[in-house]
């Protein structure tokens, strides 16, 4: 849902901005002018549910890339840190040490994967996204490298 939310957000931005560079270019909303089709215009033309819909499309995408790139600890993240298995849990916390336990027997694959993530993300940005895109996990920003390196060490003891 949140994603979702973020989505509507992005879509109304790019309107937005599509809006304010034809006002520089001296086309008001009501311009008779013919433009001739280009991506911009194209763009600007579709609907904000089909922008959403690009925007949905584009993310599936990138989560399957990620999860073939990353599959055990994405599953495990995919799998433990969303909103149903948190409410059965009781708390995020709670849903975090019983996907710990529960992985543990996979420790190997998940620590490598892990350890890749943090390798291949630079920014917290990144690691936000990689994480986001796959969970309902919700951090304070700056937090995510530093919580995926704690759960990197609860696979290492």
């Amino acid at each position: 849902m949140i994603i979702l939310l973020q989505l509507l957000l992005v879509a109304g931005l790019i309107l937005i901005v599509l809006q304010i560079l034809k006002m520089s270019r001296g086309e008001s909303a009501n311009s008779r002018v013919f433009n001739p089709p280009s991506e911009a215009n194209a763009l600007a033309a579709e609907s904000p549910v089909k922008q959403v819909l690009g925007a949905l499309n584009s993310l599936k995408i990138a989560r399957a890339e990620l999860k073939q790139e990353y599959p055990a600890a994405l599953a495990m993240i995919g799998g433990y840190l969303n909103s149903h298995t948190v409410v059965d849990a009781g708390s995020m916390d709670a849903a975090t040490a019983t996907m710990i336990n529960d992985w543990s027997d996979r420790s190997d694959e998940v620590r490598r994967d892990l350890a890749k993530i943090l390798a291949d993300y630079e920014t917290d940005e990144e690691i936000e996204a990689v994480i986001v895109a796959v969970s309902d996990l919700e951090l304070e920003k700056g937090n995510y490298r530093a919580w995926l390196t704690w759960l990197l060490a609860q696979f290492t003891k």
